[in-house]
């Protein structure tokens, strides 16, 4: 989701560098693309991972209207 706590996408996977930190978190929107960012620009809030609108990728997201949202 992102800061606004709309729904963008599902499927999120985890890239870690060669010491086992995160670096990237990749997943696929609701549009069927698959969005990468690093990983500082997400944070965990115990339940879900929220995305920094700041993001180009995420921003493009917002500017398309997103019609429903259903987490699994």
């Amino acid at each position: 989701m992102d800061q606004h706590g709309r729904f963008i996408g599902t499927d999120a996977r985890i890239q870690t560098d060669q010491d086992g930190k995160p670096a990237a978190m990749a997943f696929t929107a609701l549009s069927g693309s698959t969005i990468v960012v690093g990983a500082a620009a997400v944070r965990f809030d115990g339940a879900v991972l929220i995305a920094s609108n700041d993001q180009p990728q995420i921003a493009a997201l917002n500017r398309t209207p997103l019609r429903a949202a259903i987490a699994n």
